[in-house]
């Protein structure tokens, strides 16, 4: 919701240093293949490697209103990635996105993701996750509102070709936002909670 799920375009990016590397893109509007405001919006990346961490952050501008190039649209997004050792690895994420209007005015909407994996033994995993989500506006979701998700994934690995997952997820908004199904009818709710197993 923070950020496009894709962009069409051109980018490049070249090595700075031996950790540092720096990109420029030519793009679309957001979500566009083609026909709105095409290679107008310009996007700047930069990615730092290290042993242990890699930092990256990017930004993306240009008009994303079909019919206008009034009222750009921004983003800025970061990721820390942590390696401390080859058992444990964690990242953390932050986006902030900006619509401005073609008459004066914005929309903004904002967000933070944490994340981690714990190899416990060499057959078992786990990994949990947070995320919180703020639509200011309502321009991302539709909806006033601040949208909060936990998930915990347990992982046992069989061997090389075999791994079976069982994940428990919590969703959360502070208003009813959810659509969910109780006995065959469907509503709206504030908390929703699933487990899932995979293999």
């Amino acid at each position: 919701m923070a950020t496009p799920y894709y962009h069409f375009g051109f980018r490049g990016s070249v090595p700075i240093t031996k950790s540092y590397t720096a990109g420029l893109q030519v793009v679309n509007a957001w979500n566009t293949l083609w026909g709105n405001n095409n290679l107008k919006n310009i996007g700047i990346t930069s990615a730092l490697t290290r042993t242990k961490y890699t930092w990256s952050a990017n930004y993306y501008e240009g008009p994303n209103h079909r019919g206008a190039t009034r009222g750009k649209q921004s983003l800025f997004d970061t990721t820390l990635l942590l390696t401390p050792s080859s058992k444990a690895n964690f990242y953390i994420n932050y986006d902030y996105g900006r619509d401005n209007h073609i008459a004066g005015g914005y929309y903004s909407w904002y967000g933070i993701a944490g994340a981690a994996h714990f190899q416990l033994t060499k057959k078992i995993a786990l990994s949990p996750r947070a995320e919180w989500f703020k639509d200011a506006t309502g321009f991302t979701t539709g909806t006033t509102q601040a949208l909060k998700e936990g998930t915990i994934t347990s992982e046992y690995k069989y061997n090389d070709y075999l791994i079976s997952r069982l994940e428990f997820r919590h969703d959360a908004s502070d208003v009813p936002f959810l659509v969910v199904s109780q006995t065959g009818m469907w509503g709206r709710k504030a908390h929703q909670r699933s487990i899932i197993t995979k293999q």
